[in-house]
């Protein structure tokens, strides 16, 4: 099979799960004594947007509906004209960034039945939905970067960092590694029902995790410990290595590290829900949050640094070649 050939039916895999994924019910929610409630990725957006909440609404919209759809659409387009030209080289290179951003509907989705729905506002678990538009995302990011490398002719150049540069990013990445080990420590939200006047609830992202999977939630877990945990710290690691072992190779996977460590996008999500929350019931942003999105915020300066040598790489081989 030709590799754009290849690239293709993996897209056309992605097309169809997203498809489903968007008309299936993503979360079950059923209030202390209220009805019970289900809703869809686009049922949820639509209820965002009528309870006023248009930020969040329009967000969720734009990442998880129309970025997806777009990408997908594009990438079949490459994939059937069997080749890209600079232009669409560039625009690759932005899917191949964006692409993890999409996940913050699922995120939203883990905090809300991980922490928030069995303990103060009655049961709630994920639905099919939810899991198949996951894996739609992560099959859409692996035939972004298939399309870029097999049809765009994307090489990774050599890396042209200066010295200062590199102790830079071994310090960033030490940074924020001390920055999520504090997030992990403190809780990022405080819940006090208005009914239980007494009742304060304090949501970590460790209790999350133990939550969702004491909660038949196995795979919600399992997106936060490898998206939120193993592959920021892989992330943080290999910046670390990356100041004592300058090779290629080890710049390349730092650079692959980064499209799935998705702290930023999960930070993105904590705002998004906390914006739901604040008009439920007293909700109170706590310290552990602000670390991580300090830590997040590191991970964003040292993924700037990590995208501009890759183009003064392209620059030097093109003004050689």
């Amino acid at each position: 099979m030709a590799p754009h050939a290849a690239a293709l039916s993996l897209v056309v895999v992605s097309a169809v799960l997203l498809g489903i994924a968007l008309k299936r019910p993503t979360v079950f929610f059923q209030g202390l004594g209220g009805p019970e409630e289900i809703y869809s990725i686009y049922g949820g957006t639509e209820s965002l947007w009528k309870d006023g909440n248009r930020v969040s609404a329009t967000i969720v919209f734009a990442f998880s509906i129309v970025f997806p759809v777009c990408k997908l659409a594009f990438l079949a387009f490459c994939c059937l004209r069997g080749h890209v030209r600079k232009r669409s080289g560039q625009v690759l290179r932005m899917l191949v960034v964006l692409g993890k951003w999409s996940m913050v509907d699922v995120f939203i989705i883990a905090l809300f039945v991980g922490s928030f729905l069995p303990i103060a506002y009655g049961n709630s678990s994920s639905r099919t939905g939810i899991h198949l538009f996951a894996v739609a995302i992560f099959l859409s990011m692996v035939s972004a970067r298939m399309v870029q490398r097999k049809l765009a002719g994307e090489a990774v150049p050599v890396a042209t960092q200066s010295g200062v540069t590199w102790r830079l990013r071994s310090v960033l990445s030490l940074a924020g590694l001390v920055l999520l080990g504090l997030g992990l420590r403190e809780f990022y939200y405080l819940i006090k029902p208005p009914y239980l006047s007494f009742f304060k609830n304090e949501i970590g992202l460790l209790p999350t995790l133990r939550l969702l999977w004491n909660g038949d939630e196995a795979r919600m877990a399992a997106y936060l410990a490898v998206f939120i945990l193993a592959m920021p710290v892989l992330r943080g690691l290999s910046g670390l290595l990356l100041g004592c072992v300058r090779r290629p190779w080890m710049r390349r996977l730092a650079e692959r590290v980064d499209e799935w460590a998705m702290l930023d996008v999960f930070v993105l999500a904590l705002a998004l829900v906390y914006d739901k929350l604040v008009q439920l019931t007293d909700t109170t942003l706590l310290v552990g949050f602000w670390y991580l999105a300090a830590a997040a915020a590191v991970a964003e300066i040292d993924a700037f640094l990590i995208r501009r040598d890759r183009k003064r790489g392209e620059s030097a081989s093109h003004g050689t070649s």
